[in-house]
């Protein structure tokens, strides 16, 4: 079955309405079209918007003067609670990118006294990771801006396709890594049983 062949046909009876990804995956299904494409319909997109995101938010973060990726660990410490300190383990169960690199970026955010790692208070538990008084105050600015930026970046979508794509989204990172629960603050909206309000 000539799926490449499939894809370029249904995408030239729509004109006007093909994005980035249908003009590279037609002239891939003109060269192979044996190929199923179907996979590359999903995956692109996601790449592409991947892309689009990061680099937005991060426009948004540096007005802040952020760096990319401080923004993601000031919010797992600021996630965290108060005092807002996590050990690196902790802290690497609660972003959402490997390891690599990471001692490098605290270096850096410790220089600029967002962070402050020190050894933790009770024995045998290693090093902490934790906010200083001006990365706290920087990350509960900038969560405004952040979640406003996101908001204008899926405007697009109704809200019903909104919980209908998140569902989606949901149960594909579920099949590729498995289910994944951190540690709930008690007393936390989440752990009492009660949904965290979205927009």
């Amino acid at each position: 079955m000539q799926v490449g062949g499939k894809v370029l046909r249904q995408m030239r009876r729509v004109p006007g309405r093909n994005d980035w990804v249908d003009g590279n995956l037609r002239l891939l299904g003109e060269e192979r079209p044996d190929l199923d494409l179907s996979g590359s319909e999903i995956t692109a997109r996601v790449f592409r918007l991947r892309e689009i995101f990061v680099r937005r938010l991060d426009q948004v973060h540096a007005q802040f003067g952020l760096r990319p990726r401080m923004f993601l660990v000031l919010a797992a410490l600021y996630r965290s609670g108060a005092p807002y300190k996590l050990s690196p383990a902790s802290l690497m169960r609660h972003l959402m990118w490997t390891s690599g690199g990471l001692s490098q970026l605290l270096d850096r955010m410790e220089a600029g006294r967002l962070i402050r790692r020190r050894k933790a208070i009770k024995k045998g538990r290693g090093v902490e990771v934790g906010l200083l008084p001006e990365g706290r105050r920087i990350i509960a600015e900038i969560l405004d801006v952040h979640c406003q930026t996101e908001l204008q970046l899926i405007t697009p979508l109704e809200k019903g396709e909104q919980r209908s794509l998140v569902a989606l989204l949901r149960k594909l990172l579920i099949a590729a890594e498995g289910p994944t629960l951190l540690a709930l603050r008690p007393g936390s909206a989440t752990a009492a049983g009660r949904s965290p309000r979205h927009a």
